[in-house]
């Protein structure tokens, strides 16, 4: 009954606005008459040609001022050439122009509010000026006008309807000034490319090409292609970058806590994302008819992931997932992704393969590289992914730091987190070690070479020598091959600058040194006594005057005193 009451009063409220005004043609424009504030809205007829709409008309001896553009005032006039707006006109309302053929517009600086539709559909809109003074574009005002290439918004610019540019699919290089606090949900999908100032601070969800957040401030979107969310932003939200088919790649930062429903459906450009550990819930359909999606990263933290949620990915090959427990997993989310394997953390395979829809994947792998090292208690080794040292010290990995030419000695740095493709020494027992995949966070320079493929070695530009390190006549060093030698894949080897080598035979071989251990040119283990003249030292490089049972170093080699 309140609802039927209400409409009732609005009805009878438009009925008596309609009594004060009067229609009126003046110079073949059709008018609504305000007699009472002497106010004039341009209304519907089949207008054509080339239309100046005045400040002022005169009826009798009274002047009105032209205030609006009335609803429906050129809808689907498509004879239209141009039309002229004065100065007096503050209000563009809706379906004013929808459908019209008209190739440009200039807003002029009065107008504050452009209405629903206004110019929705049309197609043939190539450029509009916008003046100084709007503050409001109504929804849909701009939909459909795919003609458009590039727009200009004013500083005055404080709300953007739903849907407002929606379809502009050449749409470029458009700046969202800084006084824009509300952007409704779809506003430039189907667009290329947006900026937001980043002094906004608020935006609906659905905003597709745009800042495509709930809540944010300090927000830069660079497009469609390359987007970056700063970190203030918590939420991606629904429908955020739906259909955005130019984005390449995106950033997501570390404190997005969810992504929202068909947040990225249908971002056929992307082809991996990762999704940080503080986000706790990817909504339903997120990444929906991502069909060039061929790897997915979902750190530690997620709980849910819902259904549908990468339905479509047809493409998708990898999904990795550093959580040991499995996280709730809806009915169809990975449907129609056939091809996909599914990384586990070390140790919990059985937990996925034991889980509802979990299980449902072909494939379940644990994320983990088997090392497997021989008698020599040393190797090398590459792995196409990031691995984790950090966990055991049965098994150490040792990047090459430092090349010292006049000893032909390089220097073995102990690391513990590998990045991925990076060729490292192994050193441990006769066994073979499974080590965790790792987030491969840290940045090291590194002399050593990773090949994950068999690979031919020559030398390099800028006169090198390839060595590999292998063990000969009971020591073990980094040994110099000829051209054309083949190192298989997973292992490393060193180029040296030809120019710095020692000269004659050392030049063969070098020497490496454990800087870990302290000591110098660790070739070999002996089990002896020491001449009595030589200096001993113990494994953390003191010297030690009066040695007893155990492991000590002497001239540069490891003994054992017995």
């Amino acid at each position: 009954m309140k609802k039927t009451r209400l409409i009732i009063l609005l009805a009878m409220l438009m009925s008596i606005v309609r009594l004060n005004a009067v229609t009126y043609t003046y110079n073949g424009i059709n008018y609504d008459l305000d007699e009472s504030k002497c106010t004039a809205s341009v209304i519907s007829n089949s207008y054509s040609g080339d239309i100046i709409i005045p400040s002022t008309i005169m009826k009798s001896s009274t002047t009105y001022t032209v205030k609006s553009i009335g609803r429906n005032a050129f809808k689907n006039c498509t004879n239209l050439n141009s039309v002229t707006i004065a100065s007096s006109v503050t209000t563009i309302e809706d379906f004013a122009f929808q459908g019209c053929n008209l190739s440009s517009i200039v807003i002029p600086n009065s107008v504050t509010t452009i209405g629903y539709n206004a110019f929705r559909s049309c197609t043939s809109l190539t450029t509009i000026s916008f003046g100084n003074s709007l503050t409001t574009i109504d929804e849909g005002a701009f939909m459909g006008c795919k003609a458009l290439t590039s727009i200009s918004l004013p500083n005055s610019l404080n709300t953007i309807g739903r849907w407002a540019f929606y379809g502009c699919k050449d749409l470029t290089n458009v700046n969202i000034p800084r006084n824009v606090i509300s952007i409704g949900g779809g506003a430039f999908s189907r667009c290329l490319s947006i900026t937001v100032d980043s002094n906004n601070k608020k935006y609906d969800s659905r905003n597709n090409c745009n800042a495509v957040v709930e809540t944010a401030s300090n927000t830069l979107i660079a497009g469609c292609q390359n987007t970056i969310i700063t970190n203030d932003i918590t939420t991606i939200g629904n429908y955020a970058f739906d259909g955005c088919i130019g984005i390449n790649s995106i950033i997501i930062p570390s404190n997005i806590a969810k992504i929202g429903i068909s947040a990225f459906e249908g971002c056929n450009g992307l082809t991996s994302f990762t999704i940080p550990g503080t986000v706790n819930i990817i909504d339903q359909y997120a990444f929906r008819d991502c069909k060039n999606l061929t790897s997915v990263i979902i750190e530690n933290g997620v709980s849910t992931i819902g259904q549908y949620a990468f339905n479509g990915c047809s493409s998708l090959i990898d999904v990795i997932i550093n959580i040991i427990t499995p996280p709730n997993l809806l009915t169809a989310t990975f449907s129609n992704c056939s091809n996909a394997t599914l990384y586990v953390p070390l140790g919990s395979k059985s937990a996925y393969e034991a889980a509802d829809n979990w299980k449902d994947f072909k494939e379940i792998m644990e994320m983990k590289d088997d090392i497997t090292i021989g008698a020599a208690g040393i190797g090398t080794f590459c792995s196409t992914h990031a691995l984790d040292f950090s966990g055991t010290d049965d098994i150490k990995a040792y990047i090459v730091s430092a090349f010292k030419p006049s000893t032909g000695e390089v220097t073995l740095t102990r690391i513990t987190d590998v990045p991925a493709n990076t060729g490292i020494v192994v050193k441990g027992d006769a066994d073979t070690y499974s080590i965790p995949w790792g987030p491969g966070e840290t940045i090291v320079s590194n002399m050593l070479v990773g090949v994950t493929e068999n690979t031919i070695l020559n030398k390099e530009d800028g006169d090198y020598t390839n060595y590999i390190l292998a063990k000969k006549n009971g020591n073990l060093g980094f040994y110099a091959v000829a051209d054309g030698t083949t190192l298989s894949a997973g292992k490393a080897y060193l180029p040296l600058p030809t120019a710095s080598l020692p000269s004659g035979s050392g030049a063969r071989s070098v020497k490496f040194v454990f800087d870990d251990e302290q000591t110098t040119d660790i070739t070999e283990v002996e089990s002896t006594k020491p001449d009595v003249r030589s200096e001993v030292y113990d494994l953390q490089g003191r010297k030690v005057r009066k040695p007893v049972k155990g492991l000590y170093i002497v001239n540069g080699k490891k003994i054992t005193i017995k």
